[in-house]
């Protein structure tokens, strides 16, 4: 089938990017968006980017005339039904994204493709939702469209050869790479490079480094060309934990987890360049960092009825715990002190402590640890049936520990083994607290006379 009109839903940074290609290869396009504002913003950035690529000679004045002059902005989505591509670069919202294929699929011929810039969701699940499963696939550019050499094509698990070699042809014409894909949470590119991206987050959340650290760090010491905080806030903050909510929910592997931080940026309405303030400020001649520490989760109790213990003085040679400034050295060790109302104490007493107390149902429990190491006291909710669960001290939120998995909650009947560094209590369903034994506690074995 010969493809001579694209559609492309969706004017900004990528749909833009995608317009341009397409029409400096001799498409005819269809640019639609709701807003004429975003239309005009859109053909305006497509002129400036073919004049720096004329400036640069990398094409002539007359070939960036006749590519402006092959891109028609229209407000009407329906006016696409004519063209024999569809390329839909919305928001990256699945519910969005199905309202426009709703609207737009009674209005197609019956020999269109319908394809989807997703940068993650379900190429299948999208695809089941027309009428049209097996002419519908994956078509991922990278941003800016004009500079990156890669086109991600992914098949539905009912997409026809015929769709795929389409589709493939019209990367080889705009001269870009295509990389085939396979139809999982994120494909190749965002699978590998979001979780670097929320792992740097998760390295300034903790106050490993500061902004200015993190980037240089990467740049200099990986060779990176853009450090990994400039590149999200390149892409956008709301892509970012899009995507990073995708992988979460369709692996459910905690490893996927948004750093809080980033969720917190997005909720701010910092989402980058595209408003101005992300990671880096960009309201100045120059980029500066928003903030150089991470943001403390709470002001910690410094003892008091009911509250942990101060922590303590580091003295010579001791390694501060996560989050606490001090000399280096050896590493410091964390014990567990229980205070439970009905049984009183137990444990050594030290700067991290463990309380718990029934909550709601028979199959859960509150514990509530606070320590040096962590910025505040946090309760967290015990409910997977496991006789041993080891915490990740590295991270100063307890919601990342593998136990906290409330949807996974079975009913619980014995007893499970909190790890906190060196030491560990074992909590009965009932809620009572005990040291588990020692190999030490064992009698010794008796010597044959």
């Amino acid at each position: 089938m010969e493809i001579e009109r694209i559609g492309v839903i969706g004017a900004g940074q990528m749909g833009n990017g995608i317009a341009h290609v397409m029409a400096l290869a001799g498409y005819e396009v269809l640019l639609n968006d709701v807003n004429q504002d975003a239309l005009d913003r859109a053909i305006s950035l497509i002129d400036r980017n073919l004049e720096r690529q004329v400036t640069r000679e990398v094409i002539s004045a007359e070939a960036k005339a006749e590519a402006i002059a092959r891109i028609t902005p229209t407000l009407t989505l329906t006016d696409l039904g004519r063209t024999d591509l569809v390329i839909e670069a919305a928001t990256e919202r699945e519910t969005v994204k199905d309202a426009i294929f709703r609207e737009l699929v009674p209005h197609l011929q019956d020999h269109t493709i319908l394809t989807s810039n997703t940068t993650s969701i379900s190429i299948t699940r999208l695809a089941s939702r027309t009428d049209r499963p097996e002419r519908f696939m994956g078509f991922h550019f990278m941003n800016p469209v004009p500079v990156m050499q890669l086109v991600e094509l992914i098949r539905g698990i009912a997409t026809d050869e015929a769709t795929y070699k389409a589709c493939h042809g019209i990367v080889e014409r705009i001269g870009k790479t295509a990389a085939s894909a396979e139809d999982f949470p994120a494909f190749i590119v965002n699978r590998i490079l979001m979780p670097m991206i929320n792992e740097a987050v998760y390295t300034l959340y903790e106050g490993v480094g500061n902004v200015n650290s993190i980037d240089q760090a990467m740049k200099l010491g990986a060779n990176h060309p853009m450090g990994p905080l400039e590149l999200a806030d390149f892409i956008g903050l709301d892509t970012c934990l899009a995507i990073m909510n995708v992988l979460h929910d369709g692996l459910a592997d905690t490893k996927y987890r948004p750093c809080p931080l980033l969720t917190k940026y997005v909720e701010a309405g910092w989402l980058g360049r595209k408003t101005g303030r992300g990671f880096y400020d960009y309201s100045g001649d120059k980029p500066v960092p928003t903030r150089c520490s991470p943001p403390s989760s709470g002001p910690v109790s410094s003892g008091g009825p009911g509250g942990p213990p101060p922590p303590p003085t580091p003295g010579p040679g001791a390694m501060p715990g996560p989050g606490v400034a001090g000399a280096t050295g050896r590493a410091r060790r964390h014990h567990l002190r229980i205070s439970n109302p009905s049984q009183g104490s137990a444990g050594a007493a030290s700067d991290c402590t463990s309380r718990t107390s029934a909550a709601p149902g028979p199959c859960q429990q509150a514990v509530t640890i606070s320590s040096s190491a962590l910025r505040a006291p946090q309760t967290i909710a015990v409910t997977e049936p496991s006789s041993s669960f080891r915490t990740q001290p590295r991270r100063p939120s307890l919601s990342a520990w593998p136990f906290v998995q409330a949807r996974k909650a079975t009913p619980w009947t014995r007893p499970v083994t909190l790890r906190w560094r060196h030491s560990s209590v074992m909590i009965s369903p009932r809620g009572d607290v005990t040291r588990p034994p020692r190999p030490s506690d064992r009698p010794a074995p008796r010597r044959p006379s």
